[in-house]
């Protein structure tokens, strides 16, 4: 289906829980396309519960609480059990 989209040129990919069922080599694959589409200018927005994919596939992330937006994190300047933190307590907290 992902390649269905880039080959008709689309701009802006929403993807939900992207690597669920996928084998390791599969994923890596997936994040380096991921990355690529960025650099070529899509905007890509991923969203999972695996905080490590999130890690190495954004570069901005977005913790939600209970359907709304409570914390955003540079994954660059910040450690994963911040953003846990963020994601049990529901505290606001933006970069």
């Amino acid at each position: 289906m992902l390649a269905k989209w880039i080959i008709k040129g689309a701009r802006l990919l929403l993807l939900d829980e992207p690597s669920r069922g996928l084998d390791i080599g599969a994923k890596a694959d997936l994040y380096r396309l991921v990355e690529q589409l960025a650099a070529d200018g899509a905007a890509v927005i991923v969203a999972s519960s695996e905080l490590e994919e999130l890690y190495a596939a954004c570069d901005t992330i977005w913790v939600f609480h209970e359907g709304r937006n409570i914390a955003r994190f540079d994954p660059s300047k910040t450690d994963q059990d911040e953003i846990l933190k963020q994601q049990i307590l529901g505290t606001q907290h933006h970069d």
